[in-house]
């Protein structure tokens, strides 16, 4: 009896798995003739192979190859600027276009249905779709895309940025080529102009390039078997605030060095009397190190139809004569205070730091560290051996120093120091600050000086803000980025409260809970999601990023700080280009910064943004209730 009861209650069972699925499958299946039947409001592809994952695989290729069709034609058939003798060209290149922009973000929104999961003699049958409004309103973000790069590209142009310029107008040209009516989308200029982007953005990228201007300044020999050649920079007849460019070493184009206010170098055996430069303006060495997948993908099969846009770049300095300076002791700099003993007290300590720094300038081109190990602390050693070891550190011209004491320390700036990690291929150039103690004149710490747009905003008079905070957030952002170079897991996990709020945000529905941190606001939790990271799950992440790689670089590009009302709170939103070794990225970064204790600052909030979100735009300060 026992038995046949069980028999029975499996039979019910079992039917009523059966007919779930197949009302289920009748779902999918009316599903799919509606799509058919509307396809005028649908994309949809299908897919048949033995094994699920090559169905779906085959089904979003043929969603793609339509939606390529389809987007391609229509551009080509309504398209005023090209003839038709070069319309099927053209037609093949923008399919091919097309492809790129639907690869590179999965297709967002497509709807997976499974007709046959295959196995033993079937095959499995997946069918796709997404809506054709979708597609569209993700042509339109990257439109917007585009002209958000322009506008930033403005922007570092008149910072004498002229790396970030070209970059900036560079990839908006590659977004732009990947659009299907390209030639609709105008620009208006900074003052009022309006141009149509892709021929204002092919002339002036070539304009840019061609004001950029090289001299050989001093030429230095830096040990038994090289040379440096001092380069000066400028754009416009000022010197540049960066700039990247190859130069011709002897046996081929050298990877990209960076000029920095207004100097780069060049390096030989033996200087030659001329010096073949380009400006680096595509940055391919970024794309392949999966910097933007978007980006990436369009650059990629750009570069594969032979279409990518190209600009005249050659450049050619003297280098009159190659006369050898074998000096590179520093400038001091006269900083010294109005008040007599003031002055007395500075000089003398300035004269001290800056023979100081001659003994290490010396140090680093004959790579005898040692000899100056006296002249820091024990974290100061650490710091100095870090950065010049694992990056191969030369001084690259004779430093012009300055200095600034805030009462503890004197800062020393700068010296100009190149970094070639050659496992990589990158070569990373850096103005070093010392941290000189007023103590005992031993120096407490190295880092990267922020670059001058970044401390001119925190400097900003209008900003009344105490002198000793403005002191703090200079240095606090120097750390910062340094400790990344220097793979200082242990002095990133020291700045960060125990309950810091770490996020990434992703467009969705609800957000989380964040107990005893600065709140989010209402109006970001209706829209999103955060991934959230506890503060011992991001340290250990960091950890395994400097183990995993040569090197690791943080250029903090643009910053705007804005301080909580009465408080020493401060929110840092930065644009920031993170690479390594093995990856590449960049983003805006927003930091929550307490200096109540201004001994010990620490990050409340950390987030990342990849682009600027189109509701919104960037978190700030305001987007949090604070303490």
């Amino acid at each position: 009896m026992g038995k046949t009861r069980n028999l029975i209650k499996n039979i019910i069972f079992f039917s009523a798995i059966f007919f779930s699925l197949a009302a289920e499958a009748q779902t999918d299946k009316q599903r799919l003739e509606m799509v058919k039947r509307n396809s005028e409001e649908y994309y949809y592809g299908e897919g048949i192979a033995k094994e699920w994952d090559d169905a779906r695989r085959n089904a979003m290729g043929n969603l793609t190859e339509q939606i390529s069709v389809n987007i391609s034609t229509e551009a080509m058939l309504t398209s005023e600027s090209i003839s038709d003798g070069d319309k099927e060209k053209s037609s093949t290149e923008l399919k091919s276009r097309i492809n790129t922009f639907t690869n590179a973000i999965q297709l967002e929104g497509v709807k997976v249905i499974t007709l046959s999961y295959g196995g033993g003699d079937n095959d499995a049958d997946v069918f796709c779709y997404v809506e054709r409004a979708k597609v569209l309103k993700l042509f339109e973000l990257r439109r917007k895309k585009a002209l958000d790069r322009v506008a930033e590209g403005d922007r570092f142009e008149q910072q004498q940025k002229i790396s970030d310029a070209l970059e900036s107008y560079y990839y908006a040209l590659l977004l732009l080529k990947s659009l299907p009516h390209p030639d609709t989308v105008s620009y208006v200029s900074a003052n009022g102009e309006k141009r149509r982007l892709g021929e204002y953005l092919a002339r002036h990228i070539q304009e840019v390039v061609d004001n950029v201007k090289f001299e050989v300044g001093e030429i230095t020999k830096a040990g038994e078997d090289r040379v440096l050649a001092d380069l000066k920079v400028s754009y416009h007849g000022k010197p540049v605030a960066n700039c990247a460019y190859r130069y011709f070493g002897g046996n081929g184009m050298l990877y990209p060095n960076i000029a920095k206010d207004g100097h780069g170098v060049a390096e030989f055996v033996t200087c030659p009397d001329k010096i073949h430069i380009r400006v680096e303006y595509e940055f391919n060495d970024r794309m392949k190190n999966n910097f933007d997948e978007e980006l990436s993908s369009i650059y990629n099969n750009l570069d594969a139809l032979k279409a990518k846009p190209k600009f005249r770049n050659d450049k050619e300095t003297a280098t009159k004569g190659g006369v050898v300076n074998s000096s590179l002791m520093a400038v001091k700099a006269d900083n010294s205070p109005q008040n007599e003993t003031a002055a007395t007290n500075t000089a003398n300590l300035t004269d001290t730091c800056t023979a100081i720094v001659n003994r290490i300038v010396k140090a680093v081109q004959t790579k005898s560290y040692n000899s100056v190990k006296q002249f820091f602390t024990d974290q100061g050693w650490t710091n100095f051996q870090q950065l010049v070891t694992n990056g191969n550190a030369t001084v690259i011209r004779k430093p012009e120093l300055s200095f600034y004491n805030d009462g503890n320390v004197v800062l020393c700036r700068s010296i100009p120091m190149k970094f070639e990690f050659p496992r990589s291929g990158k070569v990373v150039v850096e103005n070093v600050t010392l941290r000189f103690s007023t103590g005992n004149a031993k120096i407490e710490s190295v880092a990267f000086m922020l670059n001058e747009a970044a401390e001119n905003d925190i400097l900003d008079p209008s900003k009344k803000w105490d002198d000793k905070s403005r002191s703090i957030l200079i240095q606090f952002l120097e750390d910062y980025q340094t400790a990344y170079s220097l793979k200082r897991s242990d002095y990133l996990d020291s700045i960060f409260s125990e309950n810091a709020l770490i996020i990434t945000g992703t467009r969705v529905s609800s957000a989380p809970k964040m107990e005893n941190t600065p709140k989010l606001k209402e109006q970001f939790k209706e829209k999103y999601k955060y991934v959230q990271s506890s503060k011992s799950e991001y340290i250990g992440k960091l950890k395994k990023i400097f183990a995993n790689n040569e090197y690791v670089n943080l250029c903090l590009k643009d910053n705007q700080v804005l301080k909580d009302n009465g408080q020493e709170i401060y929110g840092i939103q930065i644009r920031q280009q993170y690479s390594s070794s093995r990856y590449a990225d960049e983003g805006y970064l927003f930091l929550l910064v307490d200096l109540r204790n201004p001994d010990k600052p620490l990050i409340h909030v950390r987030t990342w943004q990849p682009e600027k979100d189109p509701d919104f735009g960037l978190f700030d300060i305001h987007s949090f209730n604070v303490f």
